[in-house]
């Protein structure tokens, strides 16, 4: 599983005094592009669970789903503890699970996002190489437990 944190901002603020929304998604967001690197940094350098991907192979994400289990207010010098882990590998297709914290011992926040290799080239779903199915498989832990959907 990979940890990382993230100072709380006065700009994670929105109107009602507690971290909006939004504001989750992209501390999510950016805990993703660290856990799974090759995404922003260079490829082939040891950056992230994707560093072996061909340059010519990018990352979408296809799906992303969200639960705010509780209110998250802002408090001076306090951080975000965020962990991910891969839930379900596909051919081409993964998912991210991610957990958000605060000062909680449950998660305040969580997130699941289906992330699928294309090439660049085609425009097509790329299947997965053995070294990125390798190091995805690393990570491999059991999917979040989401609350059914209405309807």
């Amino acid at each position: 599983m990979f940890e990382t944190e993230f100072q709380m901002r006065l700009r994670d603020l929105n109107t009602a005094n507690h971290v909006d929304n939004l504001e989750v998604l992209r501390i999510a967001d950016e805990a993703r592009v660290l856990f799974l690197g090759g995404v922003e940094g260079a490829r082939n350098e040891g950056f992230g669970l994707l560093a072996s991907m061909p340059p010519d192979v990018f990352l979408l994400a296809a799906a992303q789903h969200a639960e705010f289990r509780s209110e998250i207010m802002w408090e001076p010098g306090a951080s975000y503890r965020v962990c991910c882990w891969i839930g379900h590998i596909g051919s081409s297709s993964f998912t991210v699970e991610t957990e958000i914290y605060t000062s909680t011992e449950e998660p305040d926040a969580v997130t699941e996002a289906t992330m699928v290799l294309v090439d660049q080239e085609t425009k097509r779903p790329w299947p997965l190489s053995d070294d990125v199915r390798a190091a995805l498989t690393e990570h491999l832990d059991e999917p979040l437990t989401l609350r059914p959907r209405s309807g």
